[in-house]
């Protein structure tokens, strides 16, 4: 039994849900509380076999909707119908749309669209990626990250991007990129991370509900294949960590090349960061700059005569 909120989840047999189920429904009427019927759901997670007649008829007497295949549960579908599972993320993807749509408005300053598009848009769908198969979201991950770029490309006036550019935008700010993070690219680490730190709580209420590492072997080909991708642009760090943390040994990941731009954004935010460390400093700069403006405005004056 998992509680979140005003949300119930029983998992188990037939008999032990329905039995959970009736007790609790006893419980909340005693508290004055209803149980409401038509946001309840009874789940067959499977699509073949079909429910049989003891679970429909389980279902017909509690006047709860039968879903077959899976169900959404705290937003996000679960289940082993992948169509279901894709459709609940491509909607998802859609639900975006009115966003990604004010962000090009005329009156949005191009500034705070990108702010807006890089911090609110790209880490909406973060949760989704985090709990549903990356074979099934890559599709709709990939058609939100086409979203992205188009609204980027649409609101600085650019030309369509090439691969190379359309890595570079993707990585942070402090290596010269633009913060626009592939969610395509990242489905794969992200499950993962979501799958490990979940996998102790589930060992813990189902002992014996079988949990394969063959989708993690696809995922860490994945996260390889995107990391050689980039590796000349970012090292592949997520790689690292998550083969580290697996069995399997971890090979030695190609150094990124010297980057101009990743250097001056970093002595950028390092000097930014420097000067916030206290008002002294803060005052110092402003007397250094004003000064050097002063002094470079005198040596480069030109020499005038005073015609009367």
């Amino acid at each position: 039994v998992v509680a979140t909120a005003d949300d119930l989840t029983i998992i188990g047999r037939l008999d032990v849900v329905c039995a959970a189920f009736d007790r609790f429904k006893e419980r909340c009427s005693a508290e004055a509380l209803t149980v409401r019927p038509s946001k309840s759901s009874l789940c067959w997670p499977r699509l073949d076999p079909p429910a049989p007649p003891v679970v429909i008829e389980a279902a017909a007497q509690r006047q709860l909707t039968l879903r077959q295949g899976g169900l959404q549960i705290l937003g996000v579908y679960i289940g082993a119908d992948a169509a279901s599972a894709a459709g609940d993320l491509a909607d998802a993807v859609q639900s975006q749309e009115p966003l990604l749509q004010a962000l090009q408005h005329e009156d949005m300053p191009r500034q705070h669209a990108m702010a807006i598009l890089r911090v609110c848009a790209v880490p909406c769908l973060n949760y989704k990626m985090r709990c549903v198969l990356p074979s099934v979201s890559k599709a709709g991950l990939r058609d939100f990250d086409g979203r992205v770029q188009k609204v980027l490309t649409d609101k600085m006036d650019l030309m369509p991007l090439s691969a190379t550019g359309a890595v570079e935008v993707t990585l942070p700010l402090s290596a010269g990129g633009l913060g626009l993070r592939s969610l395509e690219r990242t489905a794969c680490a992200a499950y993962v991370t979501s799958f490990l730190q979940a996998k102790a709580e589930v060992r813990s209420m189902l002992p014996n509900a079988p949990v394969t590492m063959e989708e993690l072997r696809v995922c860490h080909a994945d996260i390889l294949a995107a990391g050689a991708e980039v590796s000349d642009i970012w090292p592949p760090t997520i790689a690292e960590v998550l083969l580290a943390a697996s069995e399997q040994p971890a090979e030695a990941a190609p150094r990124s090349r010297w980057n101009p731009a990743a250097l001056f954004v970093q002595s950028v935010v390092g000097l930014n960061a420097w000067l916030q460390r206290g008002i002294f400093r803060r005052l110092l700069a402003v007397v250094v700059f004003t000064g050097a403006s002063l002094g470079l405005s005198w040596v480069l004056f030109p020499k005038v005569e005073y015609l009367p």
